[in-house]
């Protein structure tokens, strides 16, 4: 009876496991729980993708996996030992290999492999054949959680860019339920001034500091939540703060709100030389470019950069020549379309509380 309690703790720690998604750190709670039911001294986890790319094992305990090659022509679902693995492998070891699934519900051959791996010390004694049973257990579930974790993880991944592009954009955005408590909301809201009220935060109400905004915000949200909600949502404005634009969001089965705001950020606040590299103009014509951009006149960028007006005119000539623009009107069009914000450091996107889902 104990071996079928172990079993069955060992396919739901496999499984809580998988569900973690992220970069694994799960993993190896679940390798140390089979490590000690199969009283060995290590236990790995190896994904192998068809690419060829083989992400770092995650380990407990020391354990020394056999190299691609040796791994390469054995088959799944088999319980393999040190001998039919690597004839000069110095240390008892016992390790299965799993198909992972093609991903969604397309079928076609499998999208890589996982070997799951236990060893013990050189000075110890071989592991019985009780002790292999435990990945023998594990066998048919392997290749299911592995391709599971992976499936999570991408999606993890995805949001991440995504929520790195609209930081860049200056997007940020908040989704709150019908009372205004925030449910939600984005890690780029820098530039949520105090005339907006206190800073959003999980759980708290979104309640603007401006009495007359706080107004036509609530007005909004009622009207979005009612039972003709306008179609292209609502803009709530007020001279001297963002503009918020809000909408008809569904979130977790319940009927909320988006509210979005976008602040974008200046060309000159940007780094040069990676503006000049994308742009292919020299650093002293981006910085040009960059004021420019952002709609200053020639002649007070000249000024803002220490530069005579002369000056200024002839390297504006140069880089509406290089860009192809006619003019800064031409610039402008070029700068603003030409996606030239750059992804958010990876801090941001750390900061994301759910994302919100499509309608």
């Amino acid at each position: 009876m104990a071996y079928f309690d172990d079993r069955s703790q060992l396919i739901s720690a496999l499984f809580a496991a998988a569900a973690g998604g992220g970069a694994g750190e799960d993993w190896p709670a679940f390798l140390q729980l089979l490590a000690r039911q199969a009283q060995a001294d290590g236990a790995a986890l190896q994904i192998f993708l068809p690419e060829g790319l083989q992400p770092a094992p995650w380990r407990a305990g020391h354990l020394s996996l056999p190299n691609a090659v040796a791994l390469a022509p054995l088959r799944a679902d088999r319980v393999y030992a040190q001998d039919e693995v690597s004839p000069a492998h110095p240390a008892p070891l016992r390790l299965i290999k799993a198909r992972l699934p093609s991903p969604g519900a397309v079928q076609g051959p499998g999208q890589g492999e996982a070997v799951l791996a236990l060893g013990r010390a050189p000075h110890r004694q071989d592991f019985r054949s009780i002790d292999a049973q435990h990945l023998s257990a594990l066998a048919p579930f392997l290749g299911q959680a592995v391709g599971q974790w992976r499936r999570l993880r991408q999606a993890q991944d995805l949001r991440d860019a995504q929520a790195g592009l609209l930081t860049g954009l200056g997007v940020a955005w908040l989704i709150v339920d019908a009372v205004g408590t925030i449910l939600a909301q984005s890690g780029a809201l820098a530039h949520w001034g105090p005339d907006l009220g206190p800073a959003p935060r999980l759980r708290a109400r979104l309640e603007p500091g401006d009495a007359l905004l706080a107004q036509q915000l609530r007005r909004a949200m009622a009207a979005l939540l009612g039972d003709q909600a306008p179609p292209f949502g609502c803009v709530v404005a007020r001279p001297g703060l963002p503009a918020l634009l809000l909408r008809a969001q569904p979130y977790g089965g319940q009927r909320a709100v988006i509210v979005l705001m976008r602040q974008p950020p200046k060309l000159a606040d940007l780094d040069i030389v990676w503006l000049a590299h994308s742009l292919g103009l020299s650093r002293s014509e981006a910085r040009l470019a960059a004021v420019l951009g952002d709609g200053v006149r020639l002649k007070q960028a000249a000024t803002q950069l220490g530069w005579t007006e002369e000056t200024a005119r002839s390297c504006s000539k140069a880089i509406y020549a290089k860009l192809g623009v006619h003019g800064q009107a031409g610039l402008l069009r070029h700068l603003h379309g030409a996606g030239l914000w750059p992804p958010a450091a990876a801090g941001d996107a750390s900061d994301i509380a759910q994302p919100p889902t499509s309608a």
